[in-house]
């Protein structure tokens, strides 16, 4: 029950892809790398400015890593939240990336896909909460678990309002053949085209919204701020 409350919070939109199983290490989500502090151990150089993806198990190219790092970096600095936050800093949206191999379930509630989806919500909920660094509820989380057939993507409030479900199923459905192999090129391209498809939905908000007038923008926020309903 304690996670249902807290969870209905925040959207989660999930679609399974099937590639082939194999062992290796299971990431307990308090133990997986912050890239913040953890660059390194996240397979960044340690001069990398940038705190946005982490991929231990070298998923996919170091190459296709600095290529997603730059387009979830263009985000933050080339949109602007909802918030006075957003406002005061000059910052947008924070979209990160959590890459592993496998991910050691925290519900365990079976092997069914409903209770396999069940923890892949859970596993990025708690993960979210560890890396988040904001008060705006403008954050992103795409995580994909290469041998749990899981490429997940949570989004917290105010994210939710520009980066709707539909807008992530789409994306999911148009990228999900490139996560049906082990190849780490496909597995690359695929991520970089899905984040593109969330890049271009939140690029599109911040056009509209520098084309309202202030008093537009204010009436625009004030419906925003009204309650959603959980889906």
């Amino acid at each position: 029950m304690y996670h249902l409350i807290h969870l209905s919070a925040i959207c989660i939109c999930v679609l399974p892809v099937i590639i082939a199983q194999s062992q290796g290490t299971k990431w307990k989500v308090w133990e997986y790398p912050n890239p913040r502090y953890q660059k390194r151990e996240c397979g960044r150089k340690d001069e990398d400015a940038s705190q946005l993806i982490c991929d231990p198990d070298s998923v996919i190219s170091v190459d296709d890593a600095d290529e997603i790092e730059k387009l979830l970096e263009n985000i933050h600095e080339n949109t602007r939240c909802p918030c006075q936050e957003c406002t005061d800093k000059q910052t947008g949206y924070v979209v990160m990336v959590a890459l592993m191999n496998n991910m050691e379930r925290i519900i365990g509630g079976g092997d069914s896909t409903r209770a396999r989806l069940y923890d892949a919500r859970v596993y990025s909920y708690y993960l979210s909460l560890y890396w988040n660094t904001t008060t705006c509820k403008e954050n992103v989380l795409v995580l994909y678990s290469k041998n749990d057939d899981m490429l997940y993507t949570m989004t917290w409030k105010n994210a939710r309002k520009v980066l709707t479900d539909q807008i992530v199923l789409d994306a999911t459905i148009d990228t999900r053949r490139y996560f049906k192999t082990n190849d780490k090129a496909q597995i690359g391209s695929g991520l970089k085209l899905l984040l593109q498809e969330y890049s271009d939905a939140f690029m599109r908000t911040n056009d509209d919204r520098s084309k309202r007038s202030p008093k537009e923008n204010r009436m625009k926020k004030y419906h925003q701020d009204e309650p959603i309903p959980v889906l």
